[in-house]
């Protein structure tokens, strides 16, 4: 998937440095578990991009170049 600059990036999670794919199960800052059925990546700079239309960081995940 490519970012607002036509950049390819990937979804990692922070804490363990792993890629993020669809299907995978995620825990949100609540201790909540749920999968990974949608990933938006960011739209702007400002932006931290989305997974399942959280922000990615509610999932510990963030935007990397691929």
């Amino acid at each position: 998937m490519k970012d607002y600059r036509d950049i390819k990036v990937k979804l990692v999670n922070i804490t363990t440095g792993e890629q993020v794919n669809i299907g995978d199960e995620v825990t949100s800052f609540r201790g909540e578990k749920a999968i990974v059925k949608s990933i938006y990546p960011p739209h702007k700079s400002s932006a931290s991009g989305k997974v399942n239309y959280f922000y990615a960081s509610v999932y510990n995940c963030e935007f990397i170049e691929a």
